[in-house]
């Protein structure tokens, strides 16, 4: 979750920021629909913040370039 946050925040220190408070709240959120009580199996509120980072991961594939210091070296 830590690498999606890096690449959703575009390697800027501010959209780092933004990225991991955004995650953040979904796992608040998760905590939220647990205390709810709602009739639902509790597996599915901790699946909530992997299924947002794979949702937010598969929207920025392709339009996201790493730094130009982190390529591979031939």
């Amino acid at each position: 979750m830590a690498i999606a946050i890096v690449v959703l925040g575009r390697w800027h220190p501010g959209g780092v920021a933004l990225a991991a408070l955004l995650f953040g709240g979904a796992t608040a959120l998760q905590f939220l629909f647990q205390a709810l009580g709602l009739a639902v199996p509790y597996q599915f509120f901790l699946m909530f913040p992997y299924l947002l980072t794979l949702l937010a991961l598969g929207r920025v594939v392709g339009r996201v370039q790493a730094p130009a210091g982190l390529a591979a070296e031939d």
